[in-house]
């Protein structure tokens, strides 16, 4: 057996659906030999289904680890929802973030691992993606990315749909995002992120990595997708960032 010590952060609030069918991919998902894997549902306060969200979150069998439910008493918002999510660092090394209305690939927990391992050393990486852009949301287009026959490509773009961050890494970007940066209109960032709304992490993460020359790392096949769940972000459900997800063989 091998311990991973790699945690999975799910970021919950007032979907209840959505939660099941994440946990539910997570808990079919491949974890090979991996044992001691802690599991954190982090739910936000507030919403008119706040108690279901309660019910599926401690409900949940969790086999590989211990798991852990936070219940926030309070509206925090997604933007401070998900710093507090990234503060958890201050007790793990590393963890996967995944809001509730994702769904992950049966081996994204191996690439997670794996690209961690390799990318272990390189300061040019803010994070790591498990999801892969065929829509680029900056612009409103679709956007493909060039096969150039590696697994991995680099973007200075934050991903939000599945991502997996090292205590280095967040709390870089916490120390700057602690001197209380604004997005202006000389930020060098996509005019669209500068209109997203103030409960967005996102933008916030697009300045920082500019400023600092800094990039993702984006699979070329995604281990991810997103349902677009009527949410914080969609006002209505929506299907443009589904992908295809890895489904290779365990092994392959």
């Amino acid at each position: 057996m091998q311990i991973a010590h790699l945690p999975i952060v799910v970021v919950a609030f007032n979907r209840p659906e959505a939660l099941s069918r994440l946990l539910r991919s997570v808990a079919s998902a491949n974890y090979g030999n991996f044992t001691d894997i802690p599991l954190v549902i982090s739910i936000d306060g507030g919403g008119n289904k706040n108690k279901d969200v309660q019910n599926i979150a401690h409900t949940f069998t969790w086999k590989y680890g211990e798991k852990e439910v936070i219940t926030h008493p309070e509206n925090l918002g997604l933007r401070n929802h998900i710093i507090s999510c990234g503060d958890l660092l201050n007790k793990f090394e590393r963890q996967i973030v995944l809001e509730e209305d994702c769904f992950v690939s049966p081996n994204y927990y191996d690439f997670a691992f794996k690209s961690l391992t390799f990318y272990n050393t390189e300061k040019k990486v803010a994070g790591i993606s498990l999801y892969s852009y065929l829509y680029y949301e900056s612009f409103g287009t679709v956007f493909t990315p060039l096969i150039d026959g590696y697994d991995t490509y680099f973007m200075q773009v934050p991903s939000s749909l599945g991502q997996i961050w090292t205590k280095e890494q967040w709390f870089g970007f916490k120390a700057w995002y602690n001197t209380n940066p604004e997005i202006g209109e000389n930020d060098k960032i996509p005019e669209k992120v500068k209109t997203w709304p103030e409960n967005s992490w996102k933008k916030y993460f697009y300045k920082y990595m500019v400023e600092n020359d800094l990039f993702f790392v984006y699979p070329h096949i995604a281990f991810t997708t997103n349902f677009g769940d009527t949410g914080t972000h969609f006002p209505e459900k929506t299907q443009i960032y589904q992908v295809n997800i890895e489904y290779y063989e365990k092994g392959k």
